[in-house]
């Protein structure tokens, strides 16, 4: 895994496209990515197995009233940083407009350990497999100084091509 070589930028521009809760995306910055595969002739790109990563902390506005990281804010995390995976790779045959990086059909999560507040974190991402039209995503949120698996998340998504006329 290669460092961002200058995606940061990317990353922080994503709170542009996903204004929701954009705070979020400040408090976590890029680490590290696999290269950046080829399009090939349809437009498409072969990303099973791609990975990201992201270091951060945990600020004190993901609380959830007993000094650890909100479910909800964790949840998020896997949604943000597994839609980034998809997004980077976005062309207009793959992934792309008007439905950029698709829509979530499901994130399931499992809660391993509390995650103090203040906590800095390694956030690791995985395409386990993505089509024309689905990906499945795992999202693994670990204490950065012990490594221990904190919370870890599966995100499927789906992605309709944009629709062309039939005349």
């Amino acid at each position: 895994m290669k460092s961002n070589d200058g995606l940061e930028a990317f990353w922080q521009s994503f709170s542009s496209f996903c204004p929701f809760n954009s705070s979020a995306i400040q408090h976590l910055h890029l680490l590290g990515l696999d290269e950046l595969p080829e399009t090939d002739a349809k437009g498409r790109k072969a990303i099973d197995g791609y990975k990201m990563s992201w270091e951060g902390t945990i600020p004190p506005d993901w609380d959830n009233g007993s000094g650890n990281m909100h479910g909800a804010a964790a949840a998020y995390i896997v949604d943000l940083c597994t839609s980034a995976a998809i997004m980077i790779h976005t062309t207009s045959e793959f992934w792309g407009p008007p439905l950029v990086a698709g829509v979530s059909l499901a994130i399931n999560m499992t809660y391993l350990h509390p995650a103090k507040i203040g906590t800095e974190i390694l956030v690791e991402v995985e395409v386990l497999k993505c089509s024309a039209t689905t990906a499945n995503l795992i999202c693994n949120i670990l204490d950065r100084s012990s490594h221990q698996l904190l919370a870890s998340g599966t995100h499927m998504k789906a992605w309709i091509p944009k629709l062309r006329s039939k005349l």
